[in-house]
């Protein structure tokens, strides 16, 4: 599975191949409004002998590099192979409450 946070410019930058979709991959894009970075953020590092954990200060675009602020619009990608089920939502936890007044 893959999972990407992309900024306004690169949302439609970053697409599935007709390579990908041949071989089963399937993709879940979603518009964050109002984007936050998640309380304790870590990134997981694997290599060949080890799995750690990294903390991660702030958020940045998965494909430009661009830092992403709180605020900011960005567009979440999930990407996994079609055989199983959907993977869980995870995109709502960089998302924070848009407050709405009833007048």
């Amino acid at each position: 599975m893959i999972r990407k946070i992309l900024c306004a410019c690169c949302k439609h930058a970053y697409r599935l191949t007709d390579r990908d979709v041949a071989d089963g991959m399937a993709e879940r894009r979603t518009i964050i409004f109002n984007l936050k970075r998640p309380e304790n953020l870590t990134v997981k590092v694997t290599t060949v002998d080890q799995v750690r954990y990294v903390p991660c200060p702030e958020l940045a675009c998965d494909l430009c590099g661009q830092k992403l602020i709180d605020g900011a619009k960005a567009m979440a990608v999930t990407q996994w192979r079609g055989l199983g089920p959907e993977p869980e939502k995870w995109e709502h936890t960089y998302e924070q409450p848009t407050r709405v007044e009833l007048n």
